[in-house]
């Protein structure tokens, strides 16, 4: 199992691949199972390793046996390309393109939670992302093994949860901090080759998928914010609309009960406060017909007072004072009987009798 040509040069060409140097490389292992292959479409798939012959750069390969006729001649190993499966995961680059944002990015990891495609932010920019790993809980060999090999296959691990479910052919989404130590959303299920099992993982980070959401709830928030103060201003317009009647109604009756009778308030035709209103200037029309009427009788008997007592009299009778007992000393009391003044009297009336004077 010599070695016998490389397109590239490279220090396998002459060695054997079952007892030479690089017997143990997974190259060899895949070769040694097509030994004894009888199957002209058979294949294998090595997983990637730090191959030896590239000064530890990641690669691996796939071989396939070449008859002549029923014979095997030969078998040919071609290195497994890295760059298409890099392109396919992100659309040539596209990633936006594809929705995944300014931080989402698809990738793909091998049995011993490492990863077998580059990281996105690698591509994009390289010194960020060093630099992120470095803030990161990954060791400084780690991040030195990333700027050495430009490359995060074999290099970046990828021990979560979800790494370890889709290695168990399982499939989901979660919520977990991805290897760049963000927050992340992330979709996650397993790649079969052949013999060989791989896992994939789409994320995105946690932030950058939820900002519509949060954006979206902002507003809402805003939204709603403004309606509650806007109905309150509503709600507080149409009270005072409504009170307002009723404060007139205080005012007016407050100026009554401090004896102005001559108040009224406004009646709005369409208010529904119309009857209590008109209800309230009927009461005070009333209480002040009363109250002139009520003058009008004062001043009359205060006529007749006038007309019937002597001044001091008069004056006792105001001031409540008309049974106040008087003692008068040596008083002569005078009885006069005027003949036919009982009779002419009811003709002239009582204003008329009482000023006649006799001569």
């Amino acid at each position: 199992m010599d070695v016998f040509f490389s397109y590239e040069q490279s220090a396998v060409i002459g060695t054997n691949l079952l007892r030479g140097p690089y017997a143990s490389t997974g190259m060899a292992a895949i070769v040694t199972a097509l030994r004894t292959s009888q199957n002209q479409d058979d294949y294998r798939v090595s997983d990637f390793e730090a191959y030896r012959p590239a000064l530890g750069q990641p690669k691996n390969f796939i071989a396939t046996p070449v008859f002549d006729g029923p014979r095997m001649v030969a078998i040919m190993v071609l290195r497994f390309p890295i760059e298409p499966i890099t392109a396919a995961l992100s659309n040539n680059r596209g990633w936006e393109a594809e929705g995944l944002g300014k931080t989402g990015e698809v990738f793909l990891f091998g049995p011993d939670l490492t990863m077998r495609s580059d990281s996105r932010f690698l591509i994009e920019d390289r010194a960020a992302f060093l630099e992120s790993l470095r803030r990161s809980r990954l060791t400084t060999r780690t991040v030195d093994d990333v700027a050495r090999f430009n490359t995060t296959i074999l290099t970046v691990p990828v021990r979560d949860e979800a790494a370890r479910a889709a290695l168990n052919g399982q499939t989901g989404i979660t919520e977990l901090d991805s290897y760049r130590g963000v927050r992340a959303l992330m979709a996650y299920g397993p790649v079969d080759l052949d013999s060989l099992r791989w896992g994939v993982i789409a994320k995105i980070d946690k932030a950058e998928a939820l900002a519509p959401l949060t954006a979206l709830v902002r507003r809402l928030v805003g939204t709603g914010v403004a309606v509650a103060l806007l109905s309150s201003l509503l709600a507080l317009g149409f009270a005072s609309l409504l009170t307002r009647p009723i404060a007139a109604l205080v005012r007016g009756a407050r100026r009554v009960s401090a004896g102005e009778l001559d108040v009224e308030v406004d009646v709005v035709p369409q208010d529904e406060f119309r009857e209590l209103g008109e209800a309230f200037n009927d009461m005070v029309r009333s209480l002040r017909d009363s109250r002139e009427a009520l003058n009008h009788q004062v001043r009359e008997n205060e006529r007749l007072l006038v007309s019937l007592l002597p001044a001091s009299a008069t004056a006792q009778v105001r001031e409540g004072t008309a049974e106040a007992p008087r003692s008068f000393a040596d008083v002569t009391v005078a009885y006069a009987n005027l003949g036919g003044f009982g009779t002419i009297s009811p003709q002239l009336g009582e204003d008329q009798s009482m000023s006649l004077r006799f001569a």
